[in-house]
């Protein structure tokens, strides 16, 4: 890996992956990060409030879409947890580069940046060919026999993941994308949280399918649940008493939603009537 640091404008950047052998050649997505950072380039997709996530072309000669993922600097409490982890930007590289080196679908990173006055950092990553799963929910899914390839794909590669030793930090629907083929290949992104602990519950684990669960989608019945879930447990090896486990936090953590926030439109699932589709 060519670990060289590029320093522009107050950021200092760290190439992660040879330059220029995928036709991107670092010192210009260095230039077009700060561009991005300050608003005159790209377009923002997503944001939170401990990241913005906007997207850009590379240039006209290389039609390359490269997704810029600006992280906050830690605040307050979250402060603490810094001191005991690499930086978040770092992290993120780190990760994605063991899930790969295990097999697990994760977008290479190409650049990392920290900028030392304020502390923000970039991650640079490519995008990921293919769709989110809810695009293979809702009535402009290709099938309902490719909606139910993909949610049994998504499942048995959950149980990938976590038999790999690692654990999603964020496992929404929003942050897995399905690519072509059959069965469909599953790239997980956003991994500012995932770890790989030496030790993880397996309440820790099944939290995943609670995340996964918990988005009231069009498309996205309690039978589609039902059949990630088990797929997860035949993949895994995992008993069928996973099945009402995962149902049971599942509704507890709805019952603790709406205690919360009343309007919010969340998911409704009754553990007795779940049923295996």
């Amino acid at each position: 890996m060519n670990e060289r640091t590029i320093e522009r404008g107050g950021w200092y950047f760290k190439v992660h992956g040879s330059s220029g052998t995928d036709g991107i050649d670092r010192e210009r997505l260095a230039t077009l990060a700060i561009e991005v950072v300050a608003g005159r380039a790209g377009r923002q997709v997503r944001r939170s409030r401990a990241a913005t996530t906007r997207v850009a072309e590379f240039s006209d000669a290389t039609p390359a879409d490269i997704f810029f993922r600006i992280l906050e600097p830690w605040r307050g409490a979250a402060t603490l947890k810094s001191w005991f982890r690499s930086a978040g930007a770092e992290h993120i590289a780190q990760i994605s580069a063991a899930l790969a080196a295990s097999g697990i679908g994760a977008p290479p990173v190409l650049l990392t940046a920290r900028e030392l006055a304020t502390g923000r950092e970039i991650v640079a990553t490519a995008r990921v060919a293919g769709f989110m799963v809810p695009r293979h929910l809702g009535p402009r899914r290709e099938s309902l026999a490719r909606k139910r390839m993909v949610l049994n794909a998504l499942g048995a590669e959950v149980a990938r993941l976590h038999r790999a030793g690692f654990v999603h930090g964020d496992l929404t629907p929003f942050n897995v994308f399905v690519m072509p083929g059959e069965p469909p290949p599953i790239v997980f992104i956003d991994h500012e949280r995932t770890r790989r602990p030496r030790f993880a519950s397996a309440r820790v684990r099944l939290r995943n399918l609670v995340q996964l669960g918990h988005f009231d989608l069009a498309g996205l019945s309690n039978t589609d649940r039902m059949r990630v879930w088990r797929a997860y447990c035949v993949a895994g090896g995992a008993p069928a008493t996973t099945l009402k486990r995962v149902a049971k936090m599942l509704t507890r953590r709805i019952v603790r939603d709406r205690a919360r926030e009343r309007d919010r439109p969340v998911a409704i699932v009754e553990t007795g009537k779940l049923r295996e589709g």
